[in-house]
């Protein structure tokens, strides 16, 4: 008897150590911290973006990425002193270089009034230019012949909704 007992623990601390460590491992993060006081969102590619306007520059744009699925574009406003511009997501089949607005008739504007922080942009690149799998895009900014700037970083596609700058965020398919 003394030894079916031990046998018992023996086993039943085997299936909690096989269940810790594969919980260990099994474990997906949702979020980073950066430090006590700050949390930073996972994104496929945080992309740094710095856009000058003035009167004689009214557009600026950002390197060409890839997105990849029908998320918003995630957009981290760190910055603003222009005061209204709006940004614009382009886009294109894979492997392109020249890229069409995808807004769907929806403008995001940005004001030097507004709180930094996390937005989303709902645009429509994948749905047009994704039928393989990828597909390409750009942010881009345009004003009015304000002056005055507006950076951060940005992300072809998003984990999470965040404040939308034009209207909703497109539904989180992670």
């Amino acid at each position: 008897m003394g030894k079916r007992i031990n046998l018992s623990r023996r086993l039943c601390g085997l299936a909690v150590a096989v269940a810790v460590g594969m919980g260990a491992l099994c474990a997906a993060p949702v979020m980073a911290v950066a430090s006590t006081n700050e949390v930073t969102p996972y994104h496929n590619n945080d992309c740094a973006f710095h856009f000058d306007f003035s009167f004689f520059q009214t557009t600026a744009a950002d390197s060409l990425e890839d997105k990849h699925n029908s998320t918003s574009t995630y957009v981290c406003i760190n910055s603003i002193t222009v005061p209204k511009a709006n940004l614009y997501v382009d886009g294109g089949p894979s492997g392109a270089t020249s890229l069409v607005n995808c807004m769907g008739g929806s403008n995001a504007t940005v004001r030097s009034s507004m709180a930094t922080g996390q937005y989303c942009i709902r645009n429509l690149v994948y749905e047009r230019f994704g039928q393989s799998g990828i597909a390409r895009c750009q942010l881009t900014g345009w004003s009015n012949g304000e002056t005055g700037y507006v950076e951060g970083v940005w992300s072809p596609d998003s984990l999470r909704s965040y404040t939308p700058l034009n209207g909703y965020c497109n539904p989180n398919i992670w």
